[in-house]
């Protein structure tokens, strides 16, 4: 039973992440998983079961290859912790090799919502983001404002999502410079490391 189960949402990671919900039809996951209509149901419940079902595995797997504080220890500094953070926020942006699925389908929520993966898209941000704001309260002092706090994290997290990989498409010069290989990756997070500690050093004294 857990060998066809597997093999469901391996084969459904593969259509949802290509086709989209919509597209997809259970009959073709089945086809591709070597599985009857019947298992989805008895697995799954519905399609709709079965593409949460998918996301929680893609994003489980996010999360274990780069934890959200980097693997750097809660009672470490506050400028390490916020190291950890970027790096995990980079390098799990920039690896298409291992989450590619988990990035092709997050996108697809973004710029066509089912509102299926809405709660879990929500609650992932959301933890997120108090740790990011946590760290910064602790680099800006107790007596930063809200607004300074929420500023200084747009500025870091959307350089983070600058640094999306992206498939370089045939004849286009697009993020030329940029193929991330590790060794790009890593210069990459060093900059926006040192970028964001010197404007928050920067912020810091205005308060």
């Amino acid at each position: 039973m857990k060998k066809t189960r597997d093999r469901i949402l391996r084969a459904a990671s593969e259509i949802f992440a290509e086709q989209g919900f919509r597209r997809t039809t259970v009959r073709q996951i089945c086809m591709k998983a070597g599985a009857n209509l019947a298992s989805v149901n008895y697995h799954f419940r519905s399609k709709a079961g079965l593409y949460r079902a998918v996301w929680e595995r893609a994003s489980e797997q996010a999360d274990i290859l780069y934890p959200i504080d980097g693997g750097v220890p809660p009672k470490a500094s506050a400028e390490e912790r916020l190291r950890g953070n970027i790096s995990a926020l980079i390098k799990r942006m920039t690896d298409r090799e291992r989450l590619g699925y988990f990035h092709q389908i997050r996108m697809m929520e973004l710029t066509n919502p089912t509102g299926l993966l809405d709660e879990a898209l929500s609650r992932s941000l959301q933890k997120k983001r108090k740790y990011t704001l946590g760290i910064l309260r602790d680099l800006l002092g107790p007596g930063a404002a809200d607004e300074v706090l929420e500023l200084c994290h747009m500025s870091i997290i959307s350089q983070c999502l600058m640094a999306k990989a992206t498939r370089k498409k045939r004849n286009s010069r697009f993020r030329r410079h940029w193929q991330f290989t590790r060794v790009k990756v890593d210069r990459l997070t060093d900059h926006i490391i040192e970028f964001c500690l010197a404007g928050i050093r920067e912020v810091r004294k205005t308060l």
